[in-house]
């Protein structure tokens, strides 16, 4: 922001629209990481029965869900593709693995060819960060299905 003429209301404004609370972010996580699981069991289950076009449509579509958990697990909204880098670089997710200089290139790899290590090991770095901030009973939930995306 160049100027703000509220003394400092507009830029406590945009930082809220960037952050989110407390019930947004277990919400969120919650919503965001079973539908990041359920795009990377369906993909792998497809490059296990020899389907791998399917399974590459399946991962490309895990792509937004997994950034959508990263930043949530840190209580900020995704930024939009256009600012990703500038933000991964910036304003660091905490961990050397959310870098950009390590991240983008997981994604990238995913989106090209859905590269089945590539996403088990992008899953592995996911459950552990949403294990740890306490979101174990989603990933739970998928009981025996994880051993897919842990397998390898």
């Amino acid at each position: 922001m160049l100027l703000d003429r509220l003394d400092g209301t507009i830029a406590r404004i945009l930082d809220e629209k960037r952050t989110l609370g407390a019930d947004e972010v277990r919400t969120a996580v919650d919503g965001w990481l079973d539908a990041y699981v359920n795009q990377t069991y369906r993909s792998l289950k497809s490059y296990r029965d020899d389907r791998p076009d399917l399974g590459h449509l399946d991962a490309a579509e895990s792509v937004p869900c997994a950034l959508e958990v990263l930043f949530a697990l840190h209580r900020r909204v995704r930024p939009d593709n256009k600012y990703l880098r500038w933000e991964l670089e910036r304003r660091p997710l905490g961990d050397p693995r959310w870098e950009a200089s390590g991240l983008l290139p997981v994604l990238r790899r995913i989106l090209a060819d859905g590269d089945p290590p590539t996403q088990r090991a992008l899953f592995a770095g996911i459950e552990e960060a949403s294990r740890r901030a306490g979101h174990d009973e989603v990933l739970d939930a998928w009981g025996t299905d994880l051993e897919l995306l842990r397998h390898r």
